[in-house]
């Protein structure tokens, strides 16, 4: 039987839950991340203080006779808003306050209302800007359609429209664009269609003549004359 060492009983303990932080602990040490401003870990440290402990206070008692105003997600929030996820730090600033103890502690509150309103206004310019940019690609993206349209190449207006769709799938000039480009492009297949058939016809038409075979060139012919009544159908026709 093997005999643990020492050092491996200490790596052990210290691994083990009685030696994690207390959520005292981790908020101090999110505390300092915000000092420091390294988010993430500000992020990570708040996230463990909720874990083990849920509920906001103020003047919490942590060990002996220390005591702390307790308010991990308008810290939590805080972090989120400078790392530019303001839907996040919205989400936080809200829980805060809907938990209330933060309404007892006048300077705390005053912090949330203020950086909560920050939130807001970043995310309003964020939405504008994100508003101009999707216009600009949906501009460009039809511009670019309708030259294509005009030059015949109807396929690839069609591709064009869906850059403008992948940004504003409900765009609805785009939309119209699209269906309409699908029917120019249906119905010119059809037409491609037909015309490969009334040369086909025509074709077989000819060689049926050549061999004396009249009764069936005008079956043939008189199908092509139901397709388009063109000129060299109608003379082979009277032939």
């Amino acid at each position: 039987v093997r005999h643990i060492t020492r050092g491996e009983i200490v790596r052990l303990l210290v691994a083990s839950p009685a030696f994690a932080d207390l959520w005292y602990e981790n908020y101090q040490k999110g505390d300092a991340a915000l000092r420091a401003k390294t988010w993430d870990e500000a992020i990570s440290q708040f996230t463990q203080a909720i874990g083990k402990k849920g509920d906001p206070g103020v003047q919490v008692r942590t060990v002996g006779l220390n005591f702390v105003n307790y308010h991990p997600y308008l810290k939590l929030g805080i972090a989120y808003f400078n790392l530019g996820q303001t839907d996040a730090a919205l989400q936080a600033f809200d829980t805060e306050e809907r938990l209330g103890a933060i309404a007892k502690s006048p300077g705390d509150l005053k912090e949330l209302q203020r950086y909560r309103q920050q939130a807001k206004d970043a995310a309003q310019t964020l939405q504008a800007t994100e508003k101009e940019r999707i216009a600009k690609a949906v501009g460009g993206a039809m511009e670019e359609a309708r030259g294509l349209e005009q030059k015949g190449q109807l396929a690839e207006a069609l591709a064009a429209l869906g850059k403008a769709l992948a940004v504003d799938p409900q765009n609805a000039p785009a939309l119209a664009s699209a269906e309409r480009l699908r029917g120019s492009i249906a119905a010119r297949e059809r037409e491609r269609e037909q015309e490969d058939r009334l040369t086909a016809l025509v074709r077989e038409a000819k060689d049926l003549m050549a061999g004396g075979k009249l009764g069936l060139a005008s079956s043939e012919l008189s199908q092509a004359v139901s397709i388009r009544r063109t000129p060299e159908v109608v003379g082979l026709l009277e032939q």
